[in-house]
């Protein structure tokens, strides 16, 4: 079943989203999102970012020097990510544009939101089971952080 996104009344006063990022974390959530995602730059006809951040453990600040292992530990979760995406994407029938960095993850979705002037960026979400409802470790903070509105699905 294809999704559609049902607007009532005229578009005269709507914003147009013309640059939407999407930030990942490959859970079932994410997944579940996405055609919601796609739905949503449809009438719009808007670019999409897929962003996954890479966490890397040994990562300092970023003027402190990187030794080769975090380098190639970098690399190696950056492959693994991009092939992740891939079977995202086949899975959730989409074909966004993907930016992969490594960082804190506030901070690279405040960047990329920057760099590419995004007017949206939409996050798939879960609670915290035996809490239920609290935002999820990056959730709060991208949602502080982002220069643009966050809607988190």
């Amino acid at each position: 079943m294809e999704n559609h996104l049902l607007l009532i009344g005229s578009w005269e006063g709507f914003v147009e989203f013309r640059n939407i990022l999407f930030p990942i974390d490959f859970s079932a959530r994410c997944a579940a999102v996405a055609p919601h995602v796609k739905a949503m730059a449809r009438p719009f006809d808007s670019p999409v970012f897929h962003l996954r951040v890479v966490e890397n453990p040994g990562s300092g600040p970023s003027e402190v020097p990187r030794t080769v292992m975090e380098l190639e530990l970098e690399k190696y979760l950056k492959d693994c990510a991009r092939v992740s995406v891939a079977r995202l994407q086949q899975e959730t029938g989409t074909a966004f544009d993907l930016c992969l960095q490594a960082g804190e993850p506030s901070r690279v979705v405040e960047t990329v939101a920057r760099h590419h002037e995004a007017d949206l960026a939409i996050i798939g979400r879960g609670k915290l089971q035996p809490y239920g409802g609290r935002l999820r470790t990056h959730a709060y903070s991208i949602i502080c952080d982002s220069p643009c509105p966050v809607m988190s699905i």
